[in-house]
This record gives C-alpha cells, structure tokens and sequence, in this order.
C-alpha cells in the first residue's frame, strides 16, 4: 500500500503586494481534520499519494 499525504493550498499577499499560492504538503499519517486545525483558512485540499518511484495527484487542489 501506498504512503498519502495531505496538501492544502491557500493564497497570500507578498511584501510587495503579489499574490503568493501558498502549497504545504503534510507528513503521512496527518488527516483532513488534522489539516483543518492547523490551517483553519484553507478551503483547497488534495491528497498526494506516493509511490516507490514517483507521485502522482489523486485529486487535484
């Protein structure tokens, strides 16, 4: 079985007023709910499964 971890995706405003995409990618094991609680603004979630060789979206943000 394949390793997923969460992604959530946000934006921001940079000093010199640009707009940044902000993409963290969570550790294994870390759920929506856990997500949700640390990033209680985010409204973009996906989830990235991992392979031995490469990675791939399983559902885009």
């Amino acid at each position: 079985m394949a390793d997923t971890r969460q992604v959530a995706m946000h934006k921001g405003i940079s000093n010199d007023r640009e707009t940044l995409s902000i993409i963290t990618i969570y550790e294994p094991g870390i759920n929506k709910q856990q997500v949700k609680v640390e990033n209680p603004f985010t409204k973009n979630w996906g989830v990235l499964l991992l392979d031995k060789s490469n990675s791939e979206w399983v559902r885009e943000l």
